[in-house]
């Protein structure tokens, strides 16, 4: 880990600063991550917003391919999610497995992010692309139908997004049916599966 690297996991401005002035590449990277990176991880708005003022690379990749934005969202910080794309960080980028910040943001239920990337034009993709499996492939979108979240909920259908199955329908369904609402965060893992297979499969259901 380089000086600039750790200043920027520990939060230090001014450190970072005064290696940024004598001249430290702010675009350098350890095994893992950029500067950059280390400091949109751990929530360092202020040394965020200075390397981007200081000419910064935002779209560079960590190791594992990430960018900045996708460890944002993974903590589900709207503000450094804001800031990095106001900047103009590209926004449909995906790490090596696959998975797009809408993806993470989803994932760990951060549904305010989901939103806000939604309302920056990510795109949606129906499945991930490294996956394999049946279940695996569809789980971000399993967990919507667990989600109290109107909005995001909103946008994806105002969207006219083609989720997998028709899950829209499902969830469309359940929002013209408040009585079912509340329990949409006790489906278990089961009663998905079920519901992703009667969509998959309709006609075995006839």
């Amino acid at each position: 880990m380089t000086d600039l690297i750790e200043a920027a996991f520990e939060g230090d401005l001014k450190k970072v600063q005064i290696l940024v002035q004598n001249g430290e590449n702010l675009n350098t990277r350890d095994h893992r991550f950029t500067p950059l990176q280390q400091a949109a991880s751990n929530g360092h708005y202020d040394i965020v917003k200075y390397m981007l003022e200081s000419g910064v690379d935002i779209n560079q990749l960590a190791k594992n391919g990430m960018t900045a934005l996708h460890l944002a969202c993974i903590n589900g910080d709207n503000q450094m999610a804001h800031l990095l794309l106001e900047k103009g960080i590209k926004i449909n980028i995906k790490g090596n497995e696959g998975l797009n910040a809408l993806h993470w943001a989803i994932i760990r239920e951060h549904w305010h992010t989901a939103a806000l990337l939604i309302d920056y034009g990510i795109k949606i993709e129906k499945y991930c692309s490294y996956s394999t499996e049946y279940y695996s492939m569809f789980k971000p979108y399993l967990a919507i139908l667990k989600v109290h979240c109107y909005q995001l909920i909103g946008n994806l259908l105002m969207h006219d997004l083609d989720l997998p199955f028709d899950i829209a329908d499902i969830v469309l369904g359940y929002i013209g049916r408040p009585q079912y609402v509340d329990n949409l965060p006790y489906l278990n893992e089961k009663q998905l599966r079920t519901l992703m297979f009667q969509y998959r499969y309709p006609d075995c259901f006839h």
